[in-house]
């Protein structure tokens, strides 16, 4: 459809290209924003679920923290990633793409920083003398799953940064598309007075 700034320019959701699952490009976008968002919200959860840890960030009560502060940021962005596809505001999915790319180092911290307490594990057991207790911690010493715990975390820590980079690469293409000018795709004869008379 043509634009209010120039009638007779016309942009279809192809030209932007298809995205994951062979979606729009746009629709990839809005749907990587509100997977980022729902992330964000296990983030915070995770400051409630002392038993059950799901994201990277949790294995100790500064990550914890941490993994929430950075959840509720993430929640944010998400919703701005999401905003910008819809409204065609590279601006917008720009910044997205940037805080991807954050969140990925941030998340890489706090993993090495979980995988650290993790190694930890056996030795952890309920003694108070070593400090502020982690329940956490003390379960997972309880139950003797120390090794495998660990070669969970790793596993879906790898597929996190994965997944993330994917996600930072998949936004980053439709700023790149939506700047770089689609002036070989201008369609100026349709919508056109000429091009109306004629069909």
């Amino acid at each position: 459809m043509a634009t209010a700034e120039s009638p007779w320019v016309v942009f279809t959701e192809a030209d932007y290209g298809s995205g994951c699952f062979r979606l729009p490009k746009r629709t990839s976008v809005v749907t990587v924003g509100f997977l980022t968002a729902v992330y964000g919200l296990l983030q915070i959860v995770g400051l409630y679920t002392r038993r059950t840890k799901i994201v990277v960030g949790g294995f100790s009560n500064f990550t914890t923290m941490a993994g929430a502060v950075l959840g509720a940021i993430t929640i944010l962005f998400g919703l701005v990633g999401m905003n910008g596809a819809h409204e065609k505001d590279s601006g917008q999915i720009r910044i997205f793409a940037q805080f991807l790319l954050f969140a990925l180092l941030v998340c890489f911290g706090l993993a090495v920083m979980d995988y650290v307490v993790l190694s930890g594990c056996e030795d952890t057991g309920m003694d108070l003398t070593k400090g502020e207790r982690n329940p956490t911690m003390d379960i997972l010493s309880r139950t003797g799953m120390c090794m495998e715990f660990r070669t969970g975390f790793l596993v879906f820590a790898v597929i996190h940064f994965l997944l993330t980079l994917f996600f930072y690469f998949e936004v980053k293409s439709l700023v790149d598309v939506m700047t770089s000018g689609l002036g070989h795709k201008i369609r100026w004869w349709v919508n056109t007075p000429a091009y109306d008379s004629v069909s």
